[in-house]
Order: structure tokens, then sequence, then C-alpha cells
């Protein structure tokens, strides 16, 4: 690659709510010059003109298909990094491997876990080709292994983490809420205890305070890839990651269901659960958006035992999910995230990932107790 070119960054789904945020905070934040790509390219076009008016020159759009090999060959010729912002994930495959194809550097979106084994089953042939591909970006996943890593340095013995994540958002119909409703169907939860994972169940749900909007929440056990290997990497002897409901019509209704029917057949009744997601967000959850995730840590410094409690939050659920993107892109155009398959939260500097999201506009606090 020639580095006085500035480097071409692909967004598959660049022109949808977190790949427009991705998009112009990229060209806001970096020199890359983008293409926003999709099914639909008058979508594209359109916001590549709309931030031409502001980044001369440096977007454009073209179509392209997640599901079609032969056309992510053709969108991918010239680029250097290929992000996936698209809700095609059934097509996570296809896309990672025209990524290889290309030989291109690849970064995801994606949130239901057990997605990460189709990278997996790559990561062998991403190493021989020298590539960095990076999974897991984002705000959840994403920032609850970065906020663990940070509070790392202000201990000397590390003992016990904990995260939790409560939004209040809208959802529009459409890919990323279909993802949402399926992953629901393949829920786990784990917690680590006494130094082992295990499965946890609903007496092991907890209290957060989320701040002056959400409040105090009952949250309940998850489970995301990006935690397991932290026990081992910090010390931990208790982790454990949590989410709050939405509302009470989601949580005893919506949600229940979707795990129930996702159970019978990946997909049963995706269309009715998401119009009832849809109009139960609308009518009984609070107009203001906000997302609020709080990272509560516990062990020791010279001075005896301590605590540290970081909370970010931010009022659109989009935006908080671009920014530690393109916060993460800034260390990969640095070369500080090694070739292979990384996981966002794992591989990036968190004290510099932090520092940019704030500058970009994420509200963080960070409170020795």
């Amino acid at each position: 690659m020639d580095h006085h070119m500035p480097t071409r960054v692909l967004i598959l789904g660049g022109y949808g709510g977190a790949g427009s945020n991705i998009s112009s905070l990229l060209l806001q934040e970096t020199d890359c010059d983008i293409v926003i790509a999709g099914r639909h390219k008058a979508l594209a076009l359109d916001l590549s003109e709309r931030l031409n008016a502001k980044f001369p020159g440096r977007a454009s759009g073209i179509y392209a298909d997640a599901s079609q090999s032969e056309s992510l060959k053709t969108a991918l010729q010239g680029v250097d990094l290929l992000i996936s912002a698209s809700t095609s994930l059934d097509y996570m495959e296809v896309v990672a491997k025209a990524a290889l194809l290309a030989n291109i550097d690849y970064l995801d979106i994606h949130y239901p876990q057990q997605r990460v084994a189709v990278l997996k089953n790559l990561s062998k042939q991403i190493k021989a080709q020298g590539l960095c591909f990076i999974t897991q970006a984002g705000f959840n996943p994403g920032l609850p292994s970065a906020l663990i890593r940070l509070a790392r340095s202000r201990f000397t013995r590390y003992e016990k983490a904990r995260v939790g994540v409560a939004m209040n958002t809208r959802f529009e119909k459409g890919g990323a809420l279909d993802e949402f409703i399926d992953s629901l169907s393949d829920f786990k939860s784990d917690l680590f205890r006494e130094g082992r994972w295990r499965k946890a169940n609903i007496t092991d749900a907890a209290s957060f305070d989320f701040g002056p909007q959400l409040g105090k929440k009952q949250c309940y056990p998850m489970s995301l890839e990006e935690m397991w290997a932290l026990p081992e990497m910090l010390g931990l002897q208790e982790l454990g990651i949590y989410a709050a409901g939405m509302n009470w019509f989601v949580d005893y209704l919506v949600i229940p269901a979707s795990f129930l029917l996702g159970k019978v057949h990946k997909g049963l009744g995706r269309g009715i659960l998401a119009s009832l997601m849809v109009n139960g967000l609308e009518r009984f959850s609070p107009p203001q958006e906000e997302v609020v995730i709080v990272m509560e840590a516990e062990g020791e410094d010279e001075n005896g035992p301590k605590k540290v409690r970081i909370t970010v939050s931010y009022s659109d659920a989009y935006f908080i999910t671009a920014a530690p993107v393109v916060a993460c892109v800034r260390q990969y155009l640095q070369k500080k995230i090694p070739p292979g398959l990384n996981i966002m939260g794992h591989a990036t500097d968190p004290e510099i990932l932090i520092d940019d999201i704030k500058r970009m506009g994420i509200e963080v606090e960070v409170r020795d107790l």
C-alpha cells in the first residue's frame, strides 16, 4: 500500500443507523477516504453527496450486496479496510471471505455472539495473509472489556469487575432489529465466580445506578465473547456483564416470546415480534433516548481496598456505537493493532480509546470511590 495515498475504507451498510454515523465520524476524525456501500445505491450516493458538501471529494457511494461475493469483489477494488456495519448477518462469512480474497483488513460491529465462531474458523488464514481483522467493535460489545481494562492501572491488585448496560432507545423496523430478535433465541448468560465460569440464573440479577435519567435498574447477566479472556488477562476473581430491561411490555412479553419462538425455529414470528417491539418501545418508554454503560471495579492499591466506577453515556444508540469504532480505526491506522483476529475491547489501548470517544462528544466519568 502506498502510504502517501489516504487509506480507503468501504463501509458496508454505510447509510444505515450505525453506518452513517461511522461514515461521517471517519471523515471528521481521520484522513481516510470512504466508500459507502450497500444494496440501495441511491441511499449510498445521497449520503456521500451530503458528506462531500462538508468533506469535499472524500466520499463515494457504490452498490454492494453482502450475499454476493462477486458484487463484493467488484466493490472492494482499491479498498484497504472493509467495515461491516450491515445487518446481513447470514452473510457474515461471505463478507469476511471477500476481505480475505481481496487481501484487505476487516472490522465488524455485529452483536450476535455465536458469529465470532465464523471468524475463528478463518483465523489461521487471516494470520497467514498478515491481515488485521477486528470483531465485536462498537459500544456493546466493545466498550465493556475496554472499560474493565481501563480500570486495571488504578489497582495494585484487581479483584472484581462488573458492567451494566441500559438503554432507552427506539428501533426502526429492519435488519438491526431482526438481528437483535434473532440474538434472543441464542441468549446465554454466564458469570465468573471463584475462579471459574458458570451458567447464571435469574437469582443472579444485580442492581446498577444508571444516573439521573434512567435511575436504578435491576439487570440480568448476559454473555459476551469479549469477557471470556479477561479473568486470566487481568487476574480477576469475579466478573460479570449485565443488561437492564427496556420497559415492562418489551421485557415481559416481547423478549420471552422471541426467546421461545426462536428456540422452536430461528426467525419464527420475527415480523410480528419486530412490530410489537417497535410499538412497545414507542408507547411504553420515556421519550428521551439514553444509553448508559456502568463499569464497577474493586481491588486494592497501596492504600488498601478501593473501588472505581466508570460511566459512559450518550443520547443516541447509533452514535455511541460509531464513536468507539472510529476510535478503534484511529489506532488501526497508527499500526497499533496487530495482524490476526482481534477483539476490539482487547486489542485497543483503552486510555486512548476512551479519550477519543470523549473528544467526539460521548460523556465519560471516572470516579474513585
